[in-house]
């Protein structure tokens, strides 16, 4: 079985997202940026948008994300839930068939405690991977028309510990541990994106997941 290296960058622990994208322009290209309102997301809204992309953040609290990104430029805000699945396909069709050249799926929730959505499924799978994979697959051809597109899966080392059971994923049969819960789902997010590049590298799209470091200070844990 092949194994992926490391790849080293070149940043470290203190390298800034606008240190990271240097001179790189993205005038002409469209961002999503999942959770963008909010934590690292901000962030990362803002340096995509500085650089000229056109980014779109979805967000299920539209009070707060106005109040966190509304008044940056190049920026815009629609409605979604990423437990709400009716709310995933109204934005992906309100999205259309416009190209879509990145795709940052970076909201999530942390250590939540034991709930599941309409569904049945446990609620950290349910928003940090289902909610993500349905909103890829309903912008997979939007992606398509990039010509060049890319897919960030953002995941975590916490996902080390905590292998993905796919006998007992929603916590059915087995006592329920929020971080246990957490990492699996940081699992799915990396199984994810190796899939999506395994399979789309040929429609031009290319995968990857990365750990962010450490992100206590933001609001994604319910410790």
């Amino acid at each position: 079985m092949s194994q992926q290296r490391t790849i080293s960058s070149g940043f470290g622990a203190t390298t800034t997202a606008r240190e990271a994208i240097g001179k790189l322009r993205l005038d002409g290209k469209t961002a999503i940026v999942t959770g963008g309102y909010a934590g690292i997301g901000v962030e990362t809204t803002r340096v995509l948008a500085a650089a000229g992309a056109q980014v779109i953040v979805p967000a299920r609290d539209l009070a707060k994300a106005r109040k966190a990104v509304g008044e940056l430029a190049n920026v815009s805000i629609e409605p979604m839930d990423l437990a709400a699945p009716p709310t995933i396909d109204a934005f992906a069709k309100w999205f259309g068939d416009r190209p879509l050249h990145l795709l940052i799926n970076n909201a999530g929730i942390m250590a939540a405690p034991f709930s599941r959505d309409a569904r049945g499924l446990e609620s950290q799978l349910a928003v940090n991977h289902v909610g993500h994979f349905q909103l890829f697959t309903r912008l997979l051809p939007a992606l398509r028309r990039a010509q060049g597109a890319r897919v960030v899966a953002l995941s975590s080392r916490g996902h080390v510990p905590s292998a993905f059971d796919f006998d007992d994923p929603n916590f059915e049969g087995r006592p329920y541990d929020k971080m246990v819960a957490y990492g699996q789902s940081k699992t799915a997010n990396v199984l994810f994106a190796v899939e999506v590049d395994r399979r789309h590298q040929g429609d031009g799209i290319r995968a990857f997941a990365l750990h962010p470091g450490a992100i206590l200070e933001t609001e994604l844990a319910q410790l």
